[in-house]
């Protein structure tokens, strides 16, 4: 250990903040001290990220895409796809169905107490960000440490459960980090844990959501500011929580993966848009063999898609979710009351493509934390989401125009 990691150390103790602890075979994540808690709030923390994209509704009037015809047109070929079980390609071979992913496929979201001590993880690609004297290694500064929750508090001792692809986030006061493929390991001397990609976030009051990404649009490399999705948006700024199913209303833009993303790289075809950071080169599903040409309906991360605000009023919503809502949430729906939160946040604050999927997903934090230290609800207070992908208005969906300027930030703050 070096000396100013040493100093560090003492003073996080002194400070009653996150503290590193160093890893290696056998080591134990120390179990919350007492008196530690999770604020009330739960993860609503996490709506504080500085971008006024996350927090603020769209205008009524905000100008639609150039492109809101023909890119909307796709969103409700893949959407009818999807619901009626028939492929839209025939090299597509995918699971076919809606989903509010709170299982597989779901992300783990912690809010660990400030007193959970850190352990090393491994980054099985080491990349940098940054020039200088102010380059620094994704390696390196997991190797600093991760406050992680304690294995042994969670369903099956696991912190990311098997069936999903790893993606966890961990709220520690003001830091914030992201993980791909998190999982345990023996194979790497000295450590316990590993991720393949992800970001550091060392404030998210002052970090606007989004990953600057580490290489280009082409093909992005994995590095210390790529984060998780596939857009470079932290998801901290759209995932649905617990306190967005007990709140009145979700004040955030919601993030859906869809199973044909990406873009030829052209004026009317880009691999992304804002306020995506970067996105697939040609998608997920199987292109064309000259590269060129591939799925009729594949759309690029970060297109943004909204409910009119003078077609769907408060009272049409209503009328529309009591006449398609389900008695209960199930994977055929959602009920009345979620289905019309649901329109009003997609009316006032959007959809946006964030990832690729071999359905039509809606990201919410996973409900297998529920019950634990690191969620402020219960096991039994876990959100009936239902499956309102199966009833949204899709073909009212319209794309609202790009930000006109550049998102990408810097990954380490």
């Amino acid at each position: 250990m070096t000396l100013s990691r040493l100093t560090r150390d003492i003073a996080g103790f002194a400070r009653g903040t996150c503290v590193r602890h160093k890893g290696g075979a056998g080591a134990v994540v120390q179990t919350p001290g007492a008196g530690a808690s999770v604020p009330a709030s739960g993860l609503d923390v996490t709506r504080r990220l500085s971008s006024s994209f996350w927090t603020t509704p769209l205008p009524a009037d905000a100008p639609l895409a150039s492109t809101s015809q023909v890119w909307s047109q796709r969103l409700v070929d893949q959407a009818t796809s999807m619901i009626s079980g028939t492929p839209f390609s025939s090299a597509y071979t995918g699971i076919y169905g809606t989903k509010t992913s709170t299982d597989a496929y779901s992300i783990n979201l912690y809010e660990v107490p400030a007193n959970t001590p850190r352990v090393p993880v491994w980054a099985t690609s080491d990349k940098y960000y940054g020039s200088g004297t102010s380059r620094v290694s994704f390696r390196d500064k997991l190797d600093e440490g991760v406050p992680l929750p304690d294995p042994a508090l969670l369903p099956g001792n696991r912190i990311q459960p098997s069936g999903t692809d790893g993606s966890i986030i961990i709220v520690c006061g003001r830091e914030a980090w992201e993980l791909w493929r998190f999982a345990p390991t023996t194979t790497t001397a000295g450590y316990d844990w590993l991720c393949s990609q992800g970001g550091y976030i060392a404030d998210i009051t002052t970090h606007p959501g989004w990953w600057a990404g580490s290489g280009n649009e082409n093909a992005p490399l994995r590095g210390g500011d790529f984060g998780v999705s596939a857009s470079g948006m932290s998801y901290l700024g759209p995932i649905l929580t617990g306190s967005d199913f007990y709140a009145d209303e979700i004040r955030h833009p919601l993030a859906v993966a869809l199973p044909s993303t990406g873009g030829y790289g052209t004026a009317d075809f880009p691999y992304f848009v804002f306020p995506a950071t970067r996105g697939d080169r040609l998608g997920a599903l199987r292109p064309a063999t000259d590269g060129t040409s591939g799925d009729t309906v594949k759309l690029p991360e970060g297109a943004q898609f909204r409910l009119l605000p003078s077609e769907w009023t408060n009272d049409a919503i209503a009328a529309y979710a009591a006449a398609h809502g389900k008695t209960t949430g199930g994977t055929s729906g959602s009920t009345p009351a979620v289905l019309a939160k649901v329109m009003r946040a997609a009316r006032d604050y959007s959809i946006v493509v964030s990832d690729f999927a071999q359905i039509i997903g809606f990201s919410a934090e996973s409900d297998s934390t529920y019950g634990t230290p690191y969620n402020p609800y219960t096991a039994e207070q876990r959100p009936v989401w239902g499956n309102f992908g199966q009833q949204l208005p899709w073909a009212s969906f319209v794309q609202v125009a790009p930000p006109t300027s550049t998102v990408a930030v810097q990954g380490w703050s």
